[in-house]
């Protein structure tokens, strides 16, 4: 009887809001949350840039969104904004040039740059220098270049008769996970939130547990964010 009870009151508590669709996008400093609530879904996409208390790196992501008493639960899905790529030529040197650049054709200093055999056994390591390349000599066992700068990391197949142009992204997206913000207030033109985590543990087809919420209140200390309306 006792656990029936507990489960029926984590179901109501999934239904608690603050009685008003969040809608639009909300900006604050670097920061972004935009929310457009659907007929069936309602699906938001925020960029949380990194500060000095406790977030390391920027976010970036997307999916659906609902309020649960005071937090803000974000389920993320597939990310469908740009994605790191890469364009080969082909040239005919002793060496090869590997470049690493981001979205704005910027030179990423420091990339980590592998080479890979065939049985994923790591046979040369580079750093890609302050004009974001690496130069690397011929050698018929490569079978894999791994380019990875900050969280993104991306992986080709490679040979020894191109040079390659590698453009990464310089935050990390987060796909598949659940996020969590603390609304600290939610007023017509403005919020005040805070980042709990970017990686709830749990079932996302089972209702959340409120102890679970109030529990991440005390584990993160990241700092207030204030969104204002656009």
């Amino acid at each position: 009887m006792k656990s029936g009870m507990l489960v029926s009151l984590a179901i109501l508590l999934s239904a608690l809001s603050f009685g008003q669709k969040i809608d639009g996008r909300y900006y604050g400093g670097s920061d972004n949350i935009f929310f457009n609530p659907g007929k069936n879904v309602d699906s938001v996409y925020f960029s949380i840039k990194s500060d000095r208390s406790g977030i390391i790196g920027d976010f970036y992501g997307s999916g659906t969104y609902k309020i649960l008493d005071k937090y803000l639960i974000i389920h993320t899905g597939e990310y469908h904004g740009k994605k790191s790529t890469y364009k080969k030529t082909k040239r005919d040197q002793e060496f090869v040039i590997i470049t690493v650049l981001d979205f704005e054709g910027n030179p990423l200093i420091g990339a980590n740059i592998e080479i890979m055999d065939t049985s994923g056994n790591i046979i040369l390591g580079k750093v890609s220098d302050i004009n974001g390349r690496t130069f690397i000599d011929k050698n018929q066992t490569a079978d894999k270049l791994v380019v990875s700068y900050f969280r993104e990391s991306h992986a080709i197949n490679f040979t020894d008769k191109y040079d390659y142009q590698v453009q990464l992204r310089t935050y990390k997206v987060i796909e598949d996970k659940t996020i969590v913000f603390k609304i600290n207030s939610l007023e017509k033109e403005a919020m005040n939130v805070t980042l709990l985590t970017t990686n709830l543990e749990g079932d996302n087809n089972k209702p959340i547990a409120m102890e679970m919420l109030k529990a991440l209140e005390t584990q993160h200390s990241y700092r207030e964010r204030v969104l204002v309306k656009q």
